[in-house]
């Protein structure tokens, strides 16, 4: 029976690398369909790209508020549906991939929380309604070898707890760091 996945993580803890994997996985040794969407928010490219150098072309970019109808087509006689930053989905999108995960395999990965800490929409939702939910692990990129859980803005190499909750970004806006490191910053912001 298909499931509804969640797998998240903090910034840089190989969410991409491990997405693009198992979608090579599943076409190339399984021979299985695989679509993959991503939002149209993350504009910085078509493609998903993991920091270890693996890419992919998404097959769907979804604008925000648009609906997967118009994508039928594409994600006719899928296999499995892989969703890249799935945080950024509104919760009217996740109850559609739910849907479409009582007929197909959905595994979605993304942000828990933003840099204050705060659940995005998107991901509420999936916590909410998702049959799996995986934490992929991460280290504090401060170098004090604890698990990071948190996203830490930064603007200018300062850490920053101001500003609007999507900032599209990567290691020059964002780094994955533990609960501690994060209370630190706050602490002497």
């Amino acid at each position: 029976m298909p499931h509804l996945w969640f797998r998240y993580g903090a910034m840089s803890s190989g969410k991409s690398g491990r997405l693009l994997m198992d979608i090579y996985h599943y076409t190339e040794m399984d021979n299985k369909k695989a679509i993959l969407i991503k939002p149209a928010l993350d504009t910085r490219s078509e493609k998903v790209e993991s920091r270890a150098g693996l890419s992919r072309k998404a097959d769907i970019v979804l604008k925000v508020g648009e609906d997967f109808k118009g994508y039928e087509d594409v994600m006719k006689d899928a296999d499995v549906l892989f969703v890249e930053e799935a945080h950024m989905l509104s919760p009217k999108q996740i109850e559609e991939l739910w849907v479409k995960s009582m007929k197909v395999a959905v595994i979605c990965t993304g942000l828990r929380t933003d840099f204050k800490g705060h659940l995005f929409p998107g991901s509420a939702k999936l916590l909410a309604l998702a049959d799996k939910i995986e934490e992929i692990k991460g280290m504090c990129k401060n170098g004090c070898e604890s698990k990071a859980t948190w996203n830490m803005r930064y603007f200018n190499n300062q850490p920053i707890f101001q500003g609007p909750q999507i900032l599209i970004g990567g290691d020059e806006s964002y780094k994955g760091v533990c609960k501690y490191c994060a209370y630190k910053a706050k602490k002497s912001e």
